[in-house]
């Protein structure tokens, strides 16, 4: 089902779903990963809110996690922002 919805934007390399092992059952997120940075970033803005299995999606996209600063330094966020707002225009 997952690869049904996203396969539209782009060739995905991978599909990873937690599971829990008490009950055997997903944990209700995955993640996505494709193959080309361009179809994530169209599969969030296309996918982000909209429903699927009956629950709303929220799609985030993992490229610049590494970017993120500790809650401890605030006053750097605004730039980091600033940053990957214009960095998008190259993915």
């Amino acid at each position: 089902v997952i690869r049904k919805a996203f396969e539209p934007f782009g060739p995905i390399k991978s599909i990873n779903m937690s599971w829990d092992p008490t009950t055997g059952h997903h944990k209700t997120f995955a993640f996505v990963e494709y193959e080309i940075p361009e179809a994530a970033l169209l599969a969030q803005e296309s996918m982000n809110g909209q429903m699927l299995g009956g629950r709303n999606l929220k799609v985030n996209s993992m490229m610049f996690q590494e970017m993120r600063l500790p809650q401890n330094m605030p006053q750097a966020q605004p730039i980091i922002d600033m940053v990957q707002k214009d960095a998008k225009k190259y993915f």
